[in-house]
């Protein structure tokens, strides 16, 4: 979006978006594993799960190409930071992937 909540502009990077698409460099994390919690659009709001798989388009096509396709998780229930589940989910997938 281009209406960014401006709560976000203190954890941005100036100027990275000129040099580079974060989905360009999602991309060249490949064989590593990404894992996507609670993905949320610029504007504060929850991203539905097929809108944001859109959005990564590039590097989720990557990753398939290169045979890696199970390397990219999503966790997209739009829970609290702070609930339990996220770091219940966070372990699990760090015990899987290590």
């Amino acid at each position: 979006t281009h209406l960014y909540n401006p709560a976000y502009i203190p954890f941005t990077v100036p100027g990275a978006l000129n040099a580079y698409d974060l989905p360009d460099l999602m991309a060249t994390l490949h064989p590593r594993n990404i894992l996507i919690i609670d993905p949320m659009g610029g504007d504060g709001n929850p991203s539905d799960i097929s809108k944001t798989k859109d959005l990564l388009e590039f590097p989720l096509k990557t990753y398939q190409k290169k045979g890696y396709e199970k390397n990219i998780s999503f966790y997209p229930d739009h829970v609290a930071p702070n609930n339990p589940n996220i770091l219940k989910q966070l372990f699990v997938w760090l015990n899987q992937h290590n």
